[in-house]
């Protein structure tokens, strides 16, 4: 009887322990991404160059000025510019950002199918 008691222990345990570090990835994917979002405004001591986000997000950067500037920061400088800039190239900026919304929102989706099987599998375990 003890060791079925020490068993069940040890694996509610461990299902916590894998719980808080489902937690903590969960909540640095969102400030990674919040942080892509406001742009350099928001500095974190966890968050040292380049989001996590931004990592995945902006692979295919060529220049040097442009990797200066995420998605958001480039509609913030078309819109701010729209007096001399052509309304094509304002248009061109923002379906570009709407495709990586697209984009983090199928991610975020994905992400959040696994969390929930994740938990309802350890939710599974602990009823056991």
């Amino acid at each position: 009887m003890e060791i079925k008691h020490s068993s069940k222990t040890s694996e509610e345990h461990e299902t916590i322990t894998m719980l808080r570090e489902v937690e903590e990835i969960t909540f640095t994917v969102f400030e990674s991404m919040l942080s892509l979002i406001s742009g350099p405004r928001i500095t974190s001591s966890k968050l040292s160059g380049w989001s996590v986000v931004s990592k995945l997000v902006q692979p295919k950067r060529i220049t040097c000025e442009e990797s200066d500037m995420n998605e958001f920061e480039k509609v913030d400088a078309a819109l701010i510019s729209h007096e001399t800039s052509t309304s094509d190239n304002i248009i061109q900026v923002l379906k570009e950002l709407e495709s990586n919304i697209q984009y983090l929102e199928d991610g975020l989706e994905s992400l959040s199918r696994h969390l929930i099987k994740s938990r309802v599998s350890l939710l599974n375990i602990l009823n056991n």
